[in-house]
């Protein structure tokens, strides 16, 4: 089979790496997000320009960056690119048209999402440590809350967003979750007890998993594999603990989440005011 690992960019899309390469599956490389772009620039104003040769609207390819969009067959060609036993990574929006696309393909979808607060630091810190990333030098120049700001709000270059507000992002993240043939987990129960989570959420999710990718395994290799989740040596891992936007953000910037994405915290449940 083939999977893609996907999520709302800093929501644990490494926790989902981590777990499908315990279970030995293979790395394909391709990732469907804005990293392809800033690895492959070449590659990408080739799709541009085919795209609009062919009049082709062309799949989004990153939903923080709602202006990035790949040639339609580019997309299938990458897709049939993948190999058996493999996955992608990807910050891919949902539409119906890209589940059709990917199911055609033989993919099997995993999902996960994470509190909206802890996306919004995670992001935060991510642009602040990345130079290649484009806003870094940016951020550099900013405060706490005026970064906080450009994460919830948005960031447009001339009228088109190159992050878009989080509350958007959200929104086109929301088709995943609960969906027949698509498996969504939860970054606090996959985190595990070295994250602050618990390890019967994480073991619970884990037979999710396996269950949904119809593998066979013992009680001792589910062990084994949550042991190991937990990677703070990922390129891309801060602190990895639940909850951390509590001890980070003022009582202020905690109204301005609240205001901006308090409207989604009961729709993921385990989220507390």
């Amino acid at each position: 089979m083939k999977i893609i690992a996907n999520s709302l960019p800093k929501s644990g899309t490494h926790l989902l790496v981590n777990i499908l390469e315990l279970l030995d599956f293979k790395d394909s490389k391709i990732h469907f997000s804005a990293s392809m772009v800033r690895r492959n620039s070449r590659f990408f104003v080739k799709n541009i320009l085919i795209s609009r040769r062919l009049d082709d609207a062309g799949i989004r390819l990153d939903i923080d960056n709602p202006s990035l969009k790949i040639n339609k067959d580019w997309f299938n060609r990458l897709l049939d690119s993948v190999n058996y036993n493999s996955f992608s990574e990807g910050h891919l929006p949902w539409s119906a048209e890209l589940v059709s696309a990917l199911h055609k393909k033989g993919f099997k979808i995993i999902h996960i999402t994470r509190d909206p607060r802890d996306v919004a630091l995670s992001h935060m810190n991510h642009v602040g440590k990345f130079k290649n990333y484009p806003l870094n030098k940016k951020f550099r120049t900013l405060n706490q809350t005026q970064k906080l700001c450009q994460i919830l709000y948005g960031v447009k270059n001339g009228e088109t967003y190159i992050i878009s507000p989080l509350k958007n992002r959200i929104e086109e993240s929301l088709g995943w979750i609960n969906q027949e043939n698509i498996c969504s987990v939860k970054f606090e129960d996959i985190i595990g007890e070295q994250g602050g989570g618990s390890i019967e959420n994480q073991r619970a999710s884990l037979r999710k998993i396996t269950d949904y990718l119809a593998i066979d395994i013992s009680n001792r290799k589910l062990n084994e594999i949550a042991a190991n989740i937990y990677s703070p040596n990922a390129e891309t891992f801060h602190k990895g603990k639940i909850g951390l936007w509590q001890s980070v953000f003022t009582d202020a910037e905690k109204e301005l989440l609240l205001e901006s994405v308090g409207s989604f915290l009961e729709r993921g449940a385990e989220f507390d005011r």
